[in-house]
């Protein structure tokens, strides 16, 4: 009878084995089909525990059983032994309770953050549904992190959760993070430019897809803490500076700048400048500025300095860096600023007479 009772042991644990697996296939399934899932994850676990337990009784019989073919029995538990380790790697614990899946519902304080599209609560992941940030390791994945960071930190959420889709195939809890005062952080983190739209866990109840979308749309082209500008001008080929700086482009352009307040100007020779203050936010707006043709009365400046790549000011309006010549009126005297890192500023005050052609040279000297 040992050997008959041995290979009942083994009978066993090929069943459990097959009911584990019967089980798994279940839970999968209600996930495919956006039913409750949880309760199928937990008796999937429950079962892989049972084959361990009666792999390990199979394991005492035949340390204590000497007269068992020794070949047969440590092939059949090496067998299983891998089977387990494979199903273990790959199994998700749902950190989920059944209770909470039914809820639709759980909260606390965020209190700590992975990236930027998942936090912990207790120690329980809660990755944001209908988005996506980039790897944590890259410079806009950092963004990302921060921005969330910023957003939930220690602070008490609520997390919403579709009861047909409570976690991901991780086991991460899945769900809408909503603020005390209803802010949508999967939303907020679109409409930042932080977090890109994307359904790849599926759609969710507390998700406005369209909302989403819409969202997206606005920073197609942008990210987060980044803004476009895309200047147009009345008078093409202009120069387009921001906050006194030459940017190296010419209208029309897409200009990718900081959020936050910025003074953009266009000027060509012969006009007048033309400059706007505008508030950037994340996505794209589009300025259109007209220069405006000089008065007949001007003349020609040709502006040199030593050394060469000065910016300069033109009536406290940057203009550009040396050398260059450009119209000025003939009707007032004007006051040309060079500046150049390391050398003393230099102020020169000149009148161009109309129809003639005037050169001022700076000599730039070291601080």
């Amino acid at each position: 009878m040992t050997d008959e009772e041995g290979r009942a042991l083994v009978m066993n644990v090929q069943g459990d084995l097959w009911q584990m697996g019967l089980t798994d296939d279940r839970g999968r399934d209600a996930m495919n089909y956006k039913r409750p899932a949880i309760q199928f994850q937990n008796a999937t676990l429950a079962d892989l525990n049972a084959t361990k337990a009666d792999l390990e009784q199979l394991r005492q019989y035949v340390s204590e059983n000497t007269d068992l073919d020794p070949e047969f029995y440590e092939n059949k538990i090496k067998s299983f032994e891998l089977q387990i380790s494979g199903f273990e790697v790959g199994y998700p614990v749902p950190q989920l309770t059944v209770e909470e899946e039914a809820n639709e519902t759980i909260s606390g304080v965020v209190d700590s953050v992975d990236d930027g599209d998942t936090i912990l609560i207790d120690g329980r992941e809660i990755r944001l549904a209908g988005i996506d940030t980039p790897e944590k390791g890259t410079e806009r994945g950092q963004a990302a992190t921060e921005k969330i960071k910023e957003l939930t930190l220690g602070k008490n959420v609520t997390v919403k959760i579709d009861q047909y889709q409570g976690v991901d195939v991780y086991g991460r809890i899945l769900g809408v993070v909503f603020l005390p005062d209803g802010t949508n952080v999967n939303l907020e983190m679109v409409k930042s430019c932080a977090a890109e739209v994307n359904s790849k866990f599926g759609r969710h109840q507390y998700i406005d897809a369209d909302e989403f979308k819409r969202a997206g749309e606005a920073c197609s082209a942008t990210w987060a803490g980044e803004g476009i500008i895309k200047v147009y001008s009345g008078k093409t080929h202009a120069k387009i500076y921001v906050d006194g700086v030459d940017t190296g482009k010419i209208a029309p352009a897409e200009i990718s700048m900081p959020l936050g307040q910025h003074e953009i100007m266009v000027t060509i020779s012969g006009y007048t400048p033309d400059t706007q203050t505008v508030q950037v936010s994340p996505g794209k707006v589009e300025l259109l500025l007209n220069p405006i043709k000089m008065p007949a009365m001007t003349g020609t400046l040709e502006i040199v300095s030593t050394p060469s790549g000065a910016e300069f000011v033109i009536d406290d309006m940057p203009m550009g860096m040396t050398p260059t010549e450009l119209e000025l009126s003939s009707e007032i005297p004007h006051t040309i600023s060079m500046y150049l890192e390391g050398y003393k500023p230099e102020v020169v005050t000149v009148l161009v007479p109309a129809g003639k052609r005037v050169k001022i040279v700076g000599e730039l000297s070291e601080v």
